[in-house]
């Protein structure tokens, strides 16, 4: 075993019993609260449904024609000619032979038995021509159909490539459409993906007891599943349910913009180090001003440099950055913003900028091939990816930083013996303990946490300060 792996499974070997202890304790949720949330959103994905009718287009229909080779069809067809009929065999027809349309029906039957296909069409045509118009069949429009969500924005005059997220947050601005068909698909996951059956086997007693993976990503991150807790929406009715019993309260931790930190401290960037050192203004905003050269950008502004921080961490191009800012933002950034805030960024952000070179130099000279290891030497050989590259040192610190906070909560929980975790989501820890001790199992959560991700962070220097935002909470929605 190589030695420089022995960190990492040292980690990992103390993390196990937390782990274990979070699988057995299960986290409470308000089964009744998640399944009447369930329905309202059903409810309200049919009220966006309603809405969608009423502006898209009629739906283009075949055109409409009696059908002569169903019984049916005939007694529908005699009907709308006043020959009402029990039943259109032969032996019934016959007592109507001085009508017309009959001896057409008749005559047409008895070509198609003898197989004569051009008397049919002869006849076929004929009994058209004098027959009333068919009662036209109204189709309704399916809004889960890719492929009729194209031919609707077709018919609005917007012929699209696809009806992905992307593409429909492309055209927000555009149409009512876009808009409304964004909030149906939200809706209807909300409605389908997370209702009751998510849980599937897992609910016993007013607790979900999801499988958790110590190792889930090739960062070393953890995962989760069945169900998958670390992906329910932060937005939406479902956190809220994951609900503290009564006389119980959830502590919720979350490293504060750890991997910006992460990444400052890799770089090294004095730009980003100075700005978490100094304290008095966070990354974005100082990132806003960079960008803009306002002393007090616009909260639209602070958003922008979010997007930007976030995206050229990992070696993002600019021509990538406008869907990056839409897709996940819902923030329009023009490519001729996104190639100025490129150049503003990494006229200021140098240490970054040299990073992202001295990576991109080695990862290209071995054949887009590297070994890269996080700060605690977590390794992952052979990455193919130039953002992955990037992006393994310093998620993979994150997640160390997070297990080892883990591990050291668990190694000291006789102080607080309450105090159980139920739930980790990427940067974030939630506690379950008695509600009259909440606060103080908040400080402990927070200072662990801290003196945790420091230990990792910040072994070596430039020292890059830590924080956690803690706060006590009766659910997980933040009520």
């Amino acid at each position: 075993m190589p030695s420089s792996l022995q960190p990492t499974i040292t980690l990992e070997e103390r993390l196990l019993p937390a782990i274990v202890r979070m699988t057995l304790a299960g986290v409470p949720v308000d089964y009744e609260a998640w399944a009447e949330a369930a329905k309202e959103c059903e409810a309200a994905a049919r009220v966006v449904e309603g809405k969608l009718r009423e502006i898209a287009p009629s739906k283009p229909g075949p055109t409409p024609m009696w059908n002569i080779d169903s019984p049916a069809g005939v007694k529908n067809l005699l009907h709308a000619i006043g020959v009402d009929v029990a039943d259109t065999t032969a032996s019934t027809l016959k007592h109507h032979v001085s009508n017309d349309m009959v001896c057409w029906i008749q005559s047409y039957r008895r070509a198609k038995r003898a197989g004569n296909e051009q008397e049919r069409e002869r006849l076929r045509a004929l009994i058209a021509e004098h027959a009333p118009e068919p009662p036209k069949v109204t189709e309704e429009w399916n809004f889960g159909s890719p492929a009729q969500v194209k031919e609707i924005a077709a018919l609005l005059g917007f012929n699209l490539p696809s009806t992905d997220a992307l593409e429909l947050l492309r055209h927000k601005d555009d149409h009512e459409f876009f808009v409304l068909m964004m909030e149906y698909r939200r809706l209807s996951k909300l409605a389908s993906t997370y209702g009751v059956g998510w849980f599937k086997d897992s609910y016993r007693n007013g607790r979900v007891y999801p499988k958790w993976w110590q190792i889930g990503t090739t960062t070393g991150r953890m995962a989760c599943a069945s169900p998958n807790l670390q992906q329910l929406p932060n937005a939406g009715p479902y956190r809220s349910c994951v609900r503290a019993p009564e006389g119980r309260a959830l502590v919720i931790a979350d490293y504060s913009q750890i991997e910006l930190r992460i990444a400052a401290k890799v770089a090294p960037d004095k730009s980003m180090l100075e700005t978490f050192r100094g304290g008095e203004v966070d990354i974005h905003t100082e990132t806003a001003r960079i960008l803009t050269g306002k002393k007090t950008p616009t909260k639209l502004e602070r958003s922008k440099a979010k997007v930007i921080n976030f995206g050229l961490l990992y070696g993002m191009r600019e021509e990538s950055l406008p869907d990056y800012a839409l897709k996940e933002y819902g923030i329009t950034i023009s490519p001729e913003e996104a190639s100025e805030f490129h150049k503003k960024y990494f006229q200021v952000r140098k240490g970054l900028k040299g990073w992202h070179k001295r990576v991109r130099d080695e990862f290209f000279q071995n054949g887009r091939n590297l070994t890269m290891s996080t700060l605690t030497g977590r390794v992952r050989k052979e990455i193919q990816n130039f953002n992955e590259v990037l992006n393994h040192p310093v998620q993979g610190t994150g997640a160390d930083g997070l297990k080892l906070a883990l591990a050291m909560l668990h190694e000291d929980r006789e102080r607080y013996p309450t105090a159980v975790p139920i739930i980790t989501a990427h940067d974030e820890i939630v506690y379950e303990c008695d509600e009259g001790e909440a606060e103080d199992v908040k400080r402990w959560v927070e200072a662990t946490m801290i003196e945790a991700m420091d230990g990792v962070v910040n072994r070596k220097p430039p020292h890059v300060p830590v924080e956690v935002e803690a706060r006590v909470s009766r659910d997980w929605g933040g009520a």
